[in-house]
């Protein structure tokens, strides 16, 4: 293999690279998780990164005291977060599984691991 062949094969490697971090870029901003507390009260929706996006109250809401509505928002948002958590957690490992370093791949004959 010379020189030239090293990089087409190279710039052959990061493309196919580029492709999967863009994928898996457009897949992470599309994850929205919702989750209600318990007892119906409040639902809360959340973004990948586990900001928060919609708070929606049922109608027994309106007879809580203010600490227990508060209570029941932080609950729900605390589920939608972790459950975002975990789809942009697949999201990432999907494109670490494809790395032929994260599966601990050697090195191959040029001395590249891509």
């Amino acid at each position: 293999m010379d020189g030239q062949d090293w990089i087409d094969g190279y710039r052959t490697r990061l493309a196919v690279v580029g492709a999967q971090v863009d994928s898996v870029t457009r897949e992470l901003a599309g994850i929205t998780a919702t989750a209600s507390s318990r007892d119906g009260v409040a639902s809360v929706g959340v973004d990948a990164a586990g900001g928060l996006r919609r708070v929606e109250f049922g109608a027994a809401a309106e007879r809580l005291p203010t600490a227990e509505l508060a209570t029941a928002v932080l609950a729900a948002g605390q589920r939608a977060q972790a459950q975002a958590a975990r789809a942009a957690s697949a999201a990432l490992a999907r494109l670490t599984e494809r790395s032929p370093t994260a599966r601990g791949r050697p090195p191959d004959s040029t001395g590249s691991r891509w």
